[in-house]
């Protein structure tokens, strides 16, 4: 299953593929009080040192594959096994830390349950080995118990498989606005493009295929925002009129716009503005509908920038 297939069972709120072990046991109790505990400072510094003990452990054993396949499938978390460890105490500090969600893009995304539970199984197989550690450390042992490493290596390959491919679907899934967005920008400068080929009429017909356009890179622009910024700067209402209004204003006061796709976009055919002052019968009735379509009581273009200017093209013209 490919990440972006586990995203959207995700989204339609399945498990997205999360692989874990045959048998997973219910979340231990009294883990989270556990994990409060190795993050005070004083047990926090010693999770280095621990873990570099049970790596070499590890190291000098026969214990089965402990690095998981996601860390090179994923590149987008290298970062974390940058040092080489075997048992990266970044990692483990993630797991810790790891609430219920994590926030990505504005979005908070929820982790799934097994990913809790495999989090609480590494903290519970960890207690032990501290004490293992200490002991070692003073020589009063020569070696850490089999069994410990073996339980050990076993939930942190479990966690680390499953947390990377949760992080993932979660990454692909916060993208998807912007993809949405970067997708739909692309028609938009290809029909821009084409326009300067077309001969006159055609290229009246190609501006209506680019306001086409300009809507629905708004529209998801528009979803954009609303994730990735906060609810008092963002634009609520992404009218492509305005852009239209605009560039038609500077063609009236003989100024060249800016040099951009929506140059000359405002002599599309049929744009219409609402007419606040005289409203039709159906005025309060649905707003959906596109640019290009009359409704009662609309208004042309050229018309509403007379209101605003006192001019018109044909005066401007003139």
């Amino acid at each position: 299953m490919t990440v972006l297939q586990a995203a959207g069972n995700t989204m339609m709120g399945s498990t997205g593929g999360m692989r874990g072990p045959p048998n997973m046991a219910s979340a231990t109790l009294g883990v989270r009080s556990l994990r409060e505990d190795y993050c005070k400072p004083s047990s926090r510094s010693e999770i280095p040192r621990n873990l570099k003990a049970i790596e070499e452990e590890l190291r000098a054993g026969n214990f089965g594959q402990i690095a998981s396949d996601e860390r090179q499938e994923f590149p987008r978390f290298s970062y974390l096994f940058e040092g080489g460890e075997l048992l990266g105490p970044a990692v483990f500090m993630q797991a810790l830390e790891l609430g219920n969600f994590e926030q990505i893009n504005g979005q908070q995304l929820q982790f799934d349950p097994e990913i809790l539970v495999l989090r609480d199984n590494l903290v519970v197989a960890y207690k032990p080995l501290v004490a293992k550690v200490r002991q070692l450390q003073a020589r009063e042992v020569s070696e850490l118990p089999d069994a410990m490493l073996r339980k050990f290596a076993k939930a942190w390959y479990a966690w680390e498989s499953a947390w990377l491919r949760n992080r993932e679907v979660h990454a692909v899934e916060a993208l998807q606005p912007l993809a949405k967005a970067i997708l739909s920008l692309e028609p938009l400068l290809n029909s821009a493009e084409k326009e300067k080929l077309l001969p006159w009429p055609r290229v009246q017909h190609q501006k209506a295929v680019t306001l086409k356009c300009l809507e629905g890179f708004i529209s998801s622009f528009a979803e954009l925002a609303a994730c990735v910024l906060p609810s008092m700067k963002r634009e609520m209402d992404h009218d492509p009129r305005l852009l239209l209004l605009m560039d038609h204003i500077l063609s009236l006061q003989g100024q060249k716009p800016v040099k951009s796709v929506l140059d000359g976009l405002s002599a599309a055919p049929d744009v219409t503005f609402p007419e606040h002052q005289q409203p039709g019968p159906q005025s309060g009735g649905n707003q959906s509908q596109t640019l290009t379509k009359a409704a009662p009581g609309a208004v042309s273009l050229d018309q509403y920038a007379f209101k605003l200017l006192g001019s018109s093209v044909g005066d401007a013209v003139a």
